[in-house]
């Protein structure tokens, strides 16, 4: 309503694009509306029929369509030096979704998370005031994948998680959670070197940087994409020609260093991931309490301070991690060496 004209079609999804004539060339198709169950919207029933397969024509084209993006396949089609590295999950984790309703006195302006024998509860506020609950679990655990009916999953919560949210849940919800399909979440993967097609076509979101949402960078990266490629239209005077290949060399690099930096905290053992992720925290905040003029706060703290851009703070910590491991190995020399000289001392007194 705020404006007329902008239409959003729901339900829709870009399956194609031509881009060998003047205009770009889409092929849209549309799916039957979500089947609503309790404060969860169901799979979406995509009935494909002539009917719901249209064409349409633009001057530009957004490719935000996610990790499996038609847009990005249709660039390096015309010709696009457009490449997707994607990278196997080093510890998979999958996920199912749960309505959860909020009590009398209950928050909705807060996340809820609870966790116990690697199984993962994080509920999110939503617009209606309840919560969406994500079940984050091991492919392998039957206990949720092997669940075949409501009683089943009821008393699996039951037994992780006895005082919230079990007790929260409907019997018809229950029902609807062992009936839903496990999810993926998404793998890690960046494109590069090209991320548009002259002034016709650029790739924003996950279409260029795919990561896990643990950190909150996943979304908000995507919305940096947008206020990168506005600022790229500003300084080209809204030449698309010039704006979009600019967008291209602010924009790969720091999205191919976003996916790399984030996928060293996935790894396939605790003891990896405590050396990728745990160790630099606590490296980080000792040096950082110790000297604040001189080291920056950790690499995840960078990159959701938005001050520098991702590539810049990887290089700041970059420096940190030199002159860290210079001071302690400094500091272990000058102890092996005044261990040397008192142990020296020592013998020449006996």
């Amino acid at each position: 309503e705020k404006y007329p004209e902008v239409e959003v079609q729901f339900s829709t999804e870009c399956t194609a694009v031509d881009f060998h004539h003047d205009t770009a060339k889409l092929q849209l198709q549309r799916c039957g509306p979500p089947l609503a169950t309790e404060g969860l919207a169901q799979e979406e029933s995509c009935d494909v029929t002539t009917e719901s397969v249209k064409e349409m024509e633009a001057d530009l084209v957004l490719g935000c369509d996610g990790i499996r993006s038609a847009v990005r396949q249709a660039l390096r089609t015309a010709g696009a030096d457009v490449e997707q590295q994607r990278f196997a999950d080093r510890r998979p984790i999958v996920y199912r979704v749960l309505a959860i309703p909020t009590g009398k006195d209950d928050s909705t302006e807060l996340n809820y998370s609870v966790r116990k024998d690697n199984v993962i509860v994080e509920a999110l506020p939503n617009v209606e005031g309840n919560l969406l609950g994500v079940v984050l679990f091991r492919p392998t655990d039957e206990r949720i994948e092997g669940l075949k009916s409501g009683a089943e999953a009821k008393k699996v919560f039951e037994e992780l998680f006895p005082d919230w949210p079990t007790p929260m849940i409907s019997d018809q919800e229950w029902e609807n959670f062992a009936a839903r399909k496990t999810r993926q979440l998404p793998q890690f993967a960046y494109t590069g070197p090209e991320l548009n097609l002259g002034g016709k076509c650029c790739l924003l979101g996950d279409a260029i940087h795919s990561v896990k949402p643990f950190f909150g960078l996943g979304l908000n990266s995507g919305f940096e994409d947008i206020s990168v490629l506005d600022q790229c239209l500003e300084d080209c005077n809204s030449d698309l020609s010039k704006a979009l290949p600019l967008y291209t060399r602010r924009r790969a690099e720091e999205a191919k260093c976003l996916v790399q930096c984030q996928r060293r905290f996935d790894q396939a053992t605790d003891l990896r991931f405590a050396l990728a992720f745990v160790l630099p925290i606590v490296l980080d905040t000792i040096f950082r309490k110790l000297l604040p003029s001189i080291f920056a706060p950790g690499l995840l703290a960078l990159f959701q301070d938005g001050e520098l851009t991702f590539t810049a703070a990887k290089r700041r910590k970059q420096r940190d991690r030199i002159l860290q491991t210079i001071i302690i190995l400094a500091f272990l020399t000058l102890l092996c060496c005044g261990s040397f000289w008192a142990l020296r001392g020592v013998t020449r007194f006996l």
